[in-house]
């Protein structure tokens, strides 16, 4: 019987969790639209956590994606 073969790390998204199957297209989006890795995954959360006031602004350009994140981490931190 051959010995068995080693276990390969699962790639982690940039805040260290492991992926759902989601790495590998939000990799291909980042490439596609130009962005970082990490605005991908900060759009993601906004559109999941964000008020329809705070995701209004970012699609107006009157707030950047990284601005409102730090806005959902902010209000977090408080809320917990």
């Amino acid at each position: 019987m051959p010995p068995p073969m080693p276990r390969q790390k699962r790639r982690r998204n940039p805040s260290g969790r492991r992926n759902k199957g989601e790495g590998r297209a939000a990799e291909i989006l980042s490439k596609r639209l130009g962005v970082g890795l990490v605005t991908i995954y900060q759009a993601r959360k906004l559109l999941k956590h964000g008020s329809d006031a705070l995701i209004e602004q970012v699609r107006t350009g009157g707030l950047s994606i990284k601005k409102a994140s730090a806005m959902l981490n902010q209000k977090a931190v408080h809320d917990a």
